[in-house]
Formats: structure tokens, C-alpha cells, sequence
């Protein structure tokens, strides 16, 4: 009877290491099958999702270009509203995937209340998809200009290498304004007057600075460089035809909210807020002259200079002839002046005699203030802007 039961164990025990063993290759076999069917899925998801965020970004995309088009066609029927007109041959939307572009053909505006009308060969918008507040505009080919207002006659036409615009939207405006030009040439007619005028490279921005508190006004700032800059023509320019350098860099405030009235005047919507331009940097290289400026200037309601500059001026005597000649310099402080700024020169110490001084505008007058005494009148300052011209009725 033992040896029975001991035969019955010992098949009962091997019937369980059988069932065992073939149970844990089954349940192998079945989680190598899991594992490499989780796997096929795991090879998919990334695929999936590129082609997800492929198909959202063309969407975008989409949208994007549909909304440029949207706002082109808006902005000419904003301009027939105001009884300007606006037109063009086509516009052709392109530049997937990496921007939009809409390609316009032949613009024309015309704006009767600003006297202005312009006619281009093609601007080209250009806009990247995901960042959608910065804006470019292209100017590419001939460009013709006409500007008749307040007595005024401005007509020329316009070549460039590079005209480029670019617009920093903002929640409520425009955050930056920039501008960049290369190889600008042109030629046309100011007030009867033959002008041409060649430009080797510009630059401007106008930036909205944060961190102010004041809703009325808001701090610009204003950055702007010209390279050899040469004006030809029936105008002649009091230091000669060719500027080398400008380079400015200053801070203003302008109203934040929109003026009244279709055809506001930068300047006088500026001098509206009464508070001064501060220069930061000013360089200017002309004719052999070289002159740096820093200080705050306003202007008073002639739209004369009002303020205090400090100069630091290379080849003072050939600025001095000019001023003569123009008139800003009175005979009276002439040889006070002379004086001044010769002794200046031999003194300063400066290996191009350049001299230090400041020029304070007050009362429609300009003052040379130097070695601490008191300052030197040295004649009337005339309006920097003209009055508009008022129309006669008929």
C-alpha cells in the first residue's frame, strides 16, 4: 500500500511541475506577444502625434493666412469709408510652412484729407505662423510718391535694395515700429525743385518702453542711424551735398490714445503732451564737422527750441562760417564767440581740438554757456516748422 501511494505522489508531483512549466511557457509566450504588440503601439504614438501637430499646424497656418487676407480686404474698405481710395491687381497668399506671405501686385492709395497718394509695383506682407504680432512689409520695385498739402508740392519715385517695415503688435497698439533700408536712391521734385537724393543704409525703431504708470502718455524710445547719405539737385545743404553719419538715440512721451480728427500732426500731437525730447546720443559727421549732442529740448509755441544741449564739436571753425552765413550767429556775439571757442580748442587737450560747450535755447534766443561765466547771446532762433497754410475760400 505504500509503495501505492508513493507512486501516486510522485505522478501527481509531476503532473504539477508539467502543468507548471507549460503554464509559465504559455504565460512567457503570451507576455512576449504583450510586450512586443505594446511595443508596435509605442512606435506609433510619436507618429501619431507628428502627424497631429502636423495637421494643427497647417490649420493654423490656414487660419492665419485666411486672416491676413481678411485684414487686407478690411483695411480697403476702412480706407473707402474715410473717402480715400485703395486698390490693387492681386493678392497671392503663400510661404508654407514656415511663414505667410501675401504677395500684393500693384498697390494704389490715395488719401485726399493727408494730400497723400503713392502707387507701387508690389509690397510683400510677410508674417511667422506662430508668432503672429510681428508683421513685415516689403516694399520691392519702383515706389511713386505724390504729397500736396499746406502749400506744399513733394513728388519723386523710389528704388531700393531693402525696404523693410517691421510692426511688433501689442494688446492695444503697435509695440515697436522699425524700419531698415539699403541701397535707397531717388530723384523727384520739392516745391519746384530738383532733388535727388541716395541713401547707403538706414535705420529706425520706435519702441514703446514699459514699466510707467502714466495712462495719458507713453514712453517711446527712438533709435535711428543713416549712413552716407548724399542730396543732389537744385538744393544745397550748408555743410555740403554728403552726410557720413547720424546716429541718434532719445526718449519721448506720446498721447496714448488716439487724437481726434482724420489727419493728426505727429509733432503737434507730441507737443501737446509738453514734456521734452531727452537725447541720449546724438553723433553727427558732415562735411568734415562732427558734432555729440545729449540733453532735453522741447519746442515753445512757435515751435522754436526750448532747452539746454551739451556739444562736443570737431572743426568748430568751419561750423561758425556756416552759422555766420546762415544768419545764427548775431554781428554782435560774433567775435565773443570766436574768442571763446578758439581758446577752448587750444586748451582742451583733445588730439582733434574738439570742444566741449552747452547751447541753452530760451525766449527764442540761443545761449553759449562757458568757463562758468556768464552766457554768450548768440542770436535768434527761427521756427523749426512753419505754420500751416490756411486755404483761402474762394
Amino acid at each position: 500500500m505504500r509503495n501505492l501511494l508513493t507512486e501516486y505522489w510522485l505522478r501527481l508531483r509531476n503532473a504539477a511541475v508539467v502543468f507548471g512549466w507549460r503554464l509559465e511557457s504559455l504565460s512567457l509566450a503570451a507576455w512576449t506577444r504583450l510586450r512586443a504588440a505594446v511595443a508596435g503601439v509605442r512606435i506609433l504614438i510619436p507618429i501619431a502625434l507628428i502627424a497631429l501637430l502636423l495637421a494643427g499646424y497647417t490649420w493654423w497656418w490656414q487660419e492665419v493666412a485666411d486672416g491676413l487676407r481678411t485684414s487686407v480686404e478690411q483695411f480697403q474698405l476702412d480706407q473707402h469709408g474715410l473717402s480715400r481710395e485703395a486698390q490693387w491687381d492681386s493678392i497671392d497668399i503663400s510661404g508654407f510652412p514656415y511663414q505667410v506671405e501675401a504677395q500684393i501686385t500693384r498697390p494704389h492709395i490715395t488719401a485726399p484729407d493727408r494730400g497723400v497718394a503713392w502707387d507701387g509695383k508690389a509690397v510683400a506682407i510677410s508674417i511667422q505662423p506662430l508668432a503672429p504680432g510681428r508683421i513685415s512689409f516689403s516694399l520691392e520695385g519702383h515706389q511713386h510718391v505724390l504729397y500736396v498739402k499746406n502749400g506744399q508740392l513733394i513728388e519723386g519715385g523710389i528704388d531700393a535694395n531693402k525696404a523693410l517695415v517691421k510692426i511688433v503688435a501689442g494688446a492695444y497698439s503697435a509695440r515697436q515700429i522699425a524700419l531698415e533700408l539699403e541701397g535707397l536712391s531717388g530723384q523727384g521734385e520739392y516745391n519746384s525743385q530738383h532733388v535727388e537724393l541716395v541713401v547707403q543704409s538706414a535705420s529706425a525703431s520706435a519702441d514703446v518702453e514699459d514699466g510707467d504708470p502714466d495712462a495719458a502718455t507713453a514712453p517711446i524710445a527712438l533709435t535711428a542711424t543713416l549712413n552716407n547719405v548724399a542730396v543732389r539737385g537744385d538744393i544745397a545743404l550748408p555743410l555740403g551735398p554728403t552726410i557720413t553719419l547720424v546716429d541718434l538715440k532719445a526718449h519721448l512721451r506720446y498721447p496714448s490714445l488716439a487724437p481726434d480728427g482724420g489727419t493728426p500732426n505727429v509733432v503737434s500731437e507730441w507737443r501737446r503732451t509738453n514734456t521734452p525730447i531727452h537725447i541720449e546720443r546724438f553723433k553727427l559727421d558732415w562735411g568734415g564737422v562732427t558734432v555729440e549732442a545729449r540733453g532735453d529740448i522741447k519746442l515753445d509755441a512757435e515751435t522754436r527750441p526750448q532747452g539746454r544741449l551739451r556739444l562736443k564739436i570737431g572743426n568748430h571753425r568751419r561750423l561758425l562760417e556756416v552759422l555766420k552765413a546762415q544768419g545764427w550767429i548775431s554781428a554782435e556775439a560774433e567775435p565773443n564767440i570766436d574768442g571763446a571757442l578758439n581758446t577752448l580748442a587750444f586748451i582742451s587737450g583733445d588730439p582733434e581740438r574738439r570742444i566741449d560747450v552747452a547751447v541753452n535755447f530760451q525766449d527764442g534766443f540761443a545761449y553759449l554757456e562757458l568757463f562758468g561765466l556768464l552766457p554768450i547771446k548768440v542770436g535768434p532762433v527761427n521756427p523749426l516748422f512753419p505754420p500751416p497754410t490756411l486755404a483761402m475760400p474762394g
